[in-house]
């Protein structure tokens, strides 16, 4: 039986405005691997079971790294793999990671967020992509999934959940890392033609809130590419 290492999702958002757009996130400077970089929302497998299915590795990583919150406050969304993880993996259920999330954001950074929040889970297309690969760490396997989130990139607020201390309840030490939000067509035009240019960001996240100044992405040594986004980006876009 196939054992994986990591594995984990890059996600698509299809918005109300029906649009669709490849959400990334922004490693820290100070992270232990590939600082600076931007990546997808992956990550190692927790136990001997998780490396079993790559599957369920995806769903924990997605839950854990992100989370979105309507402009108005009253909704908050979560991005799920799939339903029926919880009594063989014993995953928490997805709200239950929102809720904890929340608190953590609230008790660190005093976000305001109402404690009456309504927490929906959305869960992925049917049709995705995967790709399977080994690099130096092992086994991996990434996920290309599509959401359809029911509000346009204008009334929304993402949420980095990466912390330092995820075993706790809350999580604590929260990351906070950049989330950059892509239009999808403009992102595969820009690979596809190998530009050595940048590509800005249709709308950038930081502490939750839209950033005035944009983030970028480019193939520079500055603003450098994950290997592992690297690796999936040539297997999903490389012939064009």
């Amino acid at each position: 039986m196939k054992k994986y290492s990591s594995g984990g999702v890059l996600p698509i958002l299809k918005t109300e405005d029906n649009k669709q757009y490849i959400v990334l996130v922004k490693r820290s400077d100070d992270a232990k691997t590939n600082p600076g970089s931007h990546s997808g929302f992956f990550g190692w497998a927790d136990s001997d079971e998780e490396s079993l299915d790559p599957e369920v590795i995806a769903h924990r990583e997605l839950l854990e790294e992100l989370f979105i919150i309507s402009k108005d406050g009253n909704k908050a969304f979560n991005l799920i793999f799939k339903k029926n993880t919880d009594s063989k993996y014993k995953i928490k259920k997805p709200k239950n990671y929102t809720q904890n999330l929340i608190k953590a954001w609230r008790k660190e950074k005093g976000i305001e967020i109402k404690d009456e929040i309504k927490i929906q889970s959305v869960i992925r297309e049917e049709d995705f992509k995967s790709f399977d690969f080994i690099d130096l760490n092992g086994k991996t396997k990434v996920y290309i999934l599509k959401f359809n989130l029911p509000l346009d990139t204008n009334d929304i607020c993402i949420f980095d959940g990466e912390a330092k201390k995820e075993f706790t309840e809350p999580p604590e030490d929260l990351l906070d890392r950049e989330i950059d939000v892509f239009n999808l067509d403009e992102f595969k035009n820009w690979w596809c033609e190998n530009s050595k240019g940048s590509l800005n960001a249709e709308i950038s996240f930081k502490t939750g809130k839209q950033k005035i100044i944009k983030g970028f992405i480019d193939r520079k040594n500055k603003n450098k590419i994950s290997p592992t986004l690297l690796i999936i980006l040539n297997k999903w876009l490389g012939g064009c």
